[in-house]
């Protein structure tokens, strides 16, 4: 094994090579540098969570990292190329906040950033923004998604945390929640464009709305694409009389949506769904749920085979303040799952895997245990490599970290090290 670190302007990068990726074997070593503490990198604005989306990688298995920082927050964007990492580039400028970004890679390598912005009046009128690029080249294809105004007069005409998603043949797919129809409560909305120029900017908003039940103020929404071109889309509400997870699915080719379907029902807080499908159809949603003041994660499968959804099952333990967690899925339907937990008195970012059999990997500590390690985000390259970043808070600074556990067949080829 070999631990590799890279120093990427403000965030370090500590990669973990391994001899193979197997189920229960998979060891990670401890992170042990972060980035400068001139300055504030985040993941999520408090309260918000996180979008499941600050990291990406292509085809080449290259990660590709956005933030957000400074004040006013600009959204930034980094990768590594050739072997270096490129310095951060902030993708948004100007007097006013942007915030909570996501990106998203296509089956070319080209690059698609949205994120929320408070340019267009403020806390009052917070619109969603679009930005592409390809590898290496220019943000300065940016467009605004969202064009509304506050028709209720009441708090605040505002669309919150996108979450976008890429097909390999370029269709885009954005999620996000709004509340243009009530200053108080919010609802869902998405779009689509067939590809990165061809968004509809003059659609009406009325035309995204996906759901008409005033949800749950911060209902968290999170959103994943299958192989077979499915969507994937959970959130909290409290319609029931608690915040509980609800589900909806669109098929490929479909222009409407399952109805909403209650996956929780711990008559609880239940918040931060996360939702991943494998490549058999199977579905898995996992959220945080509160219980006499203690947090754990718990997961609903939905199996493709018996279609139906399974039992809840709590993924955690102990069951003290587990929380944020986020799901990605290897080509072999293999879940790695992490989350932020509190059990030795300060937030760290663990890591599990279920593997295609049902069997859980031991819990394994992957952050330094220094500062408060929060948002992490996972995903899984086509070489079954693991990438994950969170967010960390030491000393009265936020930065981010990054990680990645490696399949040893063709690390040389984007690690760009000789195997050792």
């Amino acid at each position: 094994m070999k631990l590799i670190q890279y120093y990427l302007s403000g965030i370090t990068i500590s990669c973990l090579l391994l001899t193979g990726i197997a189920h229960a074997e998979l060891t990670w070593l401890e992170e042990e540098s972060v980035s400068q503490v001139s300055s504030d990198s985040y993941l999520a604005s408090a309260g918000f969570g996180t979008n499941h989306s600050g990291i990406g990688v292509d085809s080449n298995n290259i990660p590709h990292i956005t933030w957000f920082s400074g004040s006013p927050s600009r959204v930034y964007y980094a990768n590594r190329t050739d072997g270096t990492w490129n310095s951060p580039i902030p993708v948004t400028a100007g007097t006013e906040q942007s915030r909570n970004p996501s990106i998203a890679i296509d089956s070319t390598n080209r690059l698609h950033l949205a994120w929320h912005d408070y340019r267009n009046g403020g806390i009052d009128n917070i619109e969603i923004y679009y930005n592409t690029t390809t590898v290496g080249g220019a943000w300065n294809q940016e467009t605004r998604l969202t064009h509304t105004v506050d028709v209720n007069n009441t708090n605040g005409d505002n669309s919150y945390c996108p979450t976008l998603l890429a097909e390999p043949s370029g269709k885009l797919h954005l999620c996000w929640y709004d509340f243009h129809w009530n200053g108080w409560r919010p609802e869902l909305a998405y779009k689509s464009a067939a590809n990165w120029y061809s968004w509809d900017t003059s659609e009406s908003i009325d035309a995204n709305k996906l759901t008409d039940s005033q949800l749950y103020q911060t209902p968290y929404p999170a959103m994943s694409l299958g192989e077979d071109g499915s969507l994937h889309l959970v959130w909290t509400d409290d319609e029931s009389g608690f915040p509980e997870i609800y589900y909806m699915q669109k098929t490929s080719g479909s222009s409407s949506w399952t109805p909403p379907l209650q996956l929780s029902f711990d008559s609880t807080t239940c918040k931060f769904p996360a939702v991943i499908s494998d490549p058999s159809g199977n579905a898995y949603v996992f959220w945080d749920s509160r219980i006499n003041g203690m947090q754990s994660v718990k997961m609903r499968k939905y199996d493709a085979l018996q279609g139906t959804w399974l039992s809840t099952e709590t993924v955690t333990t102990p069951e003290s303040s587990s929380n944020s967690a986020c799901v990605s899925v290897d080509k072999f339907n293999t879940v790695h799952l992490v989350w932020s937990d509190n059990r030795t008195g300060i937030s760290q970012v663990y890591y599990r895997s279920l593997s295609v059999t049902g069997i859980w990997s031991d819990e394994l500590l992957i952050s330094n245990g220094i500062g408060i390690a929060q948002f992490p985000e996972i995903k899984v390259d086509s070489g079954n490599n693991l990438h994950c970043i969170w967010q960390n808070t030491q000393d009265g600074y936020s930065r981010i970290f990054y990680r990645c556990a490696n399949n040893s067949t063709g690390i040389a080829n984007w690690l760009g090290y000789p195997w050792e």
